[in-house]
């Protein structure tokens, strides 16, 4: 039973880790650590699908009944092999499953937009991206464009797979945005400028 929930719980917070991650590096500033995440961003599905049959697997070993074939006491079980505590793993495992849904709550708010001059250097670009999966995404990425020196307002969307940028030319370049977006662990697979 014990390998079972530990391979349920590893797979569930697998599922999450491109969410987790992201967001972790958020709140310790280091943006860099999410980049080394980005590959896991087609595997939730399946390791949803893993940790739903590992804990499934290990309710069932905790249930099934048992044989009495001695007549003898039975000992107590250890709190690690006790309904609670398989209870108590199937709940964080469910959470961690559940966090890309509610990954924004612990996400930095969006910053309020800065005004750009209106000049001819004022370009607006749309930037394909993939590997964006929750909302934890989106604002990992806004965080990292937000960051760079005239960059007015950032949008990501990963419903949508994209980010559209507001930005003062002569202070930053799509090149410039690109990078930050890669650094986020992030591809972008198009760019188009206005």
């Amino acid at each position: 039973m014990k390998t079972s929930w530990m391979f349920g719980l590893l797979a569930a917070f697998a599922s999450s880790l491109c969410c987790i991650v992201p967001a972790l590096a958020l709140l310790a500033g280091a943006g860099g650590v999410a980049a080394s995440f980005g590959w896991l961003a087609p595997w939730p599905p399946y390791l949803v699908g893993v940790a739903v049959l590992a804990l499934g697997f290990a309710w069932y070993r905790h249930l099934r009944p048992q044989p009495d074939a001695c007549g003898c006491d039975v000992q107590k079980r250890a709190f690690w092999e006790s309904r609670s505590f398989l209870g108590l793993i199937t709940l964080v495992s469910m959470l961690a499953l559940a966090y890309p849904s509610f990954s924004s709550v612990f996400g930095p708010r969006r910053t309020a937009e800065r005004p750009l001059p209106k000049t001819a250097a004022h370009h607006v670009a749309r930037f394909k991206v993939e590997g964006m999966t929750c909302a934890g995404c989106e604002q990992h990425v806004e965080k990292a464009v937000g960051a760079l020196a005239g960059v007015g307002r950032v949008r990501a969307s990963y419903s949508q797979g994209n980010a559209t940028v507001a930005f003062d030319k002569k202070r930053t370049s799509p090149e410039q945005i690109i990078q930050a977006i890669g650094s986020t662990g992030y591809r972008v697979v198009q760019t188009k400028t206005e």
